[in-house]
């Protein structure tokens, strides 16, 4: 299979800090870049199996019917930032004038992640859910534009205490989807110290 894709080097660097980074479920240790299904662009999806984000880049180019799921060199990683544009070739990138081979192409097939996409946004509240604030602060990064290593306002919703939640930020052609933390605390009652 011949891959190409032209993305968003600074969309690809927030979507990569959602993917999952051990070597158990090696197919998560990158980012899905697909075709957009419902219009021109690119989807970059990476999940860890807590976090899930969907970025799209409207300018963005990948082989027709093709998908591949890529990992990048750190080398390369680093130079993902600004306005730079992304060109992959097959096991070939460059970004910002710095090609590098070496970009691993997982032999695998990337999880339906639509299955676990809430169909709706819900404009209901998070009340009373609670999160792991590591995972939290990732997304809320990987949602947010311009990727300023900097965390800004995001927006979180979800339909009940135990259903994925979304998230959204400042990219508006970026959601994030977070499931809630069993066995949190109830956060729900004034603490008695407040009295």
């Amino acid at each position: 299979m011949t891959f190409h894709a032209n993305l968003s080097a600074e969309s690809f660097a927030r979507a990569a800090l959602c993917q999952f980074n051990e070597k158990t479920r090696y197919y998560l240790g990158g980012v899905q870049i697909e075709p957009c299904k419902s219009g021109p662009g690119a989807l970059m999806i990476a999940t860890d199996g807590n976090i899930l984000v969907v970025i799209h880049d409207p300018e963005g180019f990948v082989t027709p019917d093709a998908s591949a799921i890529i990992a990048l060199p750190q080398s390369l990683m680093k130079m993902c930032k600004g306005d730079e544009r992304l060109e992959i070739n097959d096991d070939t990138a460059t970004v910002g004038g710095l090609t590098v081979s070496g970009v691993t192409i997982k032999d695998a097939t990337y999880p339906n992640w639509r299955v676990v996409m809430p169909k709706t946004v819900s404009t209901g509240a998070a009340q009373g859910v609670g999160f792991d604030a590591v995972l939290y602060a990732r997304l809320a990064k990987a949602v947010t534009a311009p990727f300023s290593g900097k965390v800004q306002t995001v927006s979180i919703f979800g339909a009940s205490p135990t259903d994925p939640h979304h998230m959204r930020g400042s990219d508006l052609n970026a959601i994030g989807v977070i499931m809630p933390h069993r066995g949190a605390p109830d956060f729900t009652a004034m603490p008695e110290f407040i009295a």
